[in-house]
Formats: C-alpha cells, structure tokens, sequence
C-alpha cells in the first residue's frame, strides 16, 4: 500500500498542509489547528479540487482562523498532531508485537501490531496520567462530595458528564490533551453537578466553594476542541 504523502501548498497567501493518504475513496477534509489549516484527502484528489474546495470553504476558515482552537482528536496516521497536557507532539506509529506509548523528544511513539492496539496503548497512557492528576485534585478539595463512581470514556463532544441519580462521574480520555488547569476545571465541573443538576447561579456557586479559581481553568479549556 502505498506510504501517506504531505505537501505545502499555498491558498491565498496562506501556507495549507496537505496529507494525501493511500484510502481508495476520494475524501476531502479540512481542519484548523491554531493557525494552521490542515487538509487530509486522498492520494487521487486532483490538486486544482483540493483550491475549490478551499475557496467553498474560505468563509468558514477565516471564522476558526481568527478564533483559533487546538482540537485534540487525531487520525491514526503518522505526522498528526498529539497533545499532552498542553504540549504537541507529532505522532509516529510503529508496527511492534506489543503496544505502548512514549513521548520522546517532541515525538508520541506507538507501538503495537495494529491501530487497535494503538488507540488502546493512547488510552491506557491517557488513564495513567489522569488517575494521578484526579487522585490529586481529590486530595485538594475543601470537603468531602461523597461517594461517587469514576470511569473513562472516549467523548466526541463534551470533555465529561456527570450522571447525578446514581452519583457517576464519566472523564473523555482526550481530556489528557489540554493543561492542568483546564483538566482540574473539568472534573470539578462534574463533581459540582454531583450537587447541581444544571448551570444557573446555584451551579457557579457551588464549583466555586469546590475551586475559587475555576475560571482559569475554564478559559484555558475553551481553546480547546475534541473534533
């Protein structure tokens, strides 16, 4: 099969990096990751469809363009952009018989005999890490939220929620992406709804005997996106 080609091309004075995968059905994405516009399509997208489509899509660019977001879901191809914890990293995939994960350099490294074993090497790397910071945030607090369960989930458009009648907390795993900060707001926006059920005053209230500083938190999470 052949190999993932990329390529800089240039649309209106802008600089677009294209990724041309070995898929057989003719796709055309378009992603903007801070500054960056990023194009995936597949290897037999003529190039002069790849600035059509650009130009169809020119006022939806410029909108992310000027409010820039850094979205943490990746493909699973080499070259895509992998954050931890507020850093990016570029990921590399390794075919092994065993998977795991290292971050090396400004590289994430996985191994593993498929893409399967892959996601489940990022996930289990994404527990690891959020286990620590959450037992810490845990130990942080002012008093005591009661019993609760707390289980991980992969989220397409929420970073958590919290299913209150049965006192259950679920985290999205991509929430390893973003700082400290933001991570510690998440979780202490769930466990605030272990007591509140909505987002009125009572809510903000309530999180802010659980965190004075949520806001920090909650700004630094808005520069962030899943998708």
């Amino acid at each position: 099969m052949p190999a993932d080609k990329s390529l800089i091309i240039i649309w209106k004075g802008r600089q677009v990096q294209v990724t041309r995968t070995a898929a057989r059905r003719n796709s055309l994405t378009v992603k903007i990751d801070g500054d960056r516009i990023l194009v995936r399509t597949s290897l037999r997208y003529p190039t002069d469809a790849i600035y059509d489509f650009l130009n169809r899509k020119e006022s939806w660019i410029m909108k992310h363009l000027e409010n820039p977001k850094i979205r943490v879901a990746f493909e699973w191809a080499n070259g895509q952009d992998v954050y931890i914890l507020g850093r990016r990293y570029t990921l590399r995939l390794m075919y092994a018989p065993r998977g795991k994960l290292e971050l090396r350099d400004d590289d994430c490294i996985i191994y593993g005999p498929s893409e399967k074993s892959w996601q489940n090497a990022y996930r289990k790397h994404a527990e690891g890490i959020l286990d620590v910071l959450l037992d810490e945030f845990r130990r942080q607090l002012r008093y005591d939220v009661g019993d609760y369960t707390l289980k991980y989930r992969f989220y397409s458009s929420r970073w958590g929620c919290c299913f209150w009648k049965r006192r259950e907390i679920l985290i999205n795993y991509y929430c390893v992406a973003m700082p400290v900060e933001a991570i510690k707001y998440i979780f202490y926006h769930e466990l605030a709804h272990l007591e509140v059920n909505n987002h009125q005053k009572e809510f903000y209230d309530h999180l802010s005997q659980l965190d004075p500083d949520y806001r920090t938190g909650m700004k630094i999470s808005r520069s962030y996106i899943i998708q």
